[in-house]
């Protein structure tokens, strides 16, 4: 569901460490800072941190992002901690208007 982040996932079918530890090296790349990784990891719990590091780097790699993908994070963190942050929402928001029905990309999303 994330081409943006699957060279750093490498692995069809990952377990959730495998996971983690993308999200950790593609925070770093994204330019996210550690100090707002860590308080999603505190906020969110390493799973959904993790998936918001994927969200943020597809929406990056898709130019959907107006400011920087760090800026986009933080605001993520930012309404988790006014607890104004859907993350399942966001990602089947996410989900539908980029994957067609089948699990494939939907036409028009490269």
């Amino acid at each position: 569901m994330f081409p943006a982040a699957a060279a750093y996932v490498g692995v069809r079918d990952p377990r959730w460490g495998e996971i983690h530890a993308a999200a950790s090296r593609l925070r770093h790349d994204l330019g996210i800072r550690i100090s707002t990784y860590v308080d999603a990891l505190d906020r969110l719990g390493p799973d959904s941190a993790a998936v918001a590091v994927m969200i943020t780097a597809e929406r990056q790699a898709r130019d959907e992002i107006r400011s920087t993908a760090g800026a986009y994070f933080a605001g993520m963190v930012g309404k988790a901690k006014r607890d104004e942050l859907d993350l399942a929402r966001s990602l089947w928001g996410f989900r539908n208007s980029h994957m067609a029905p089948n699990g494939t990309r939907a036409e028009g999303h490269a």
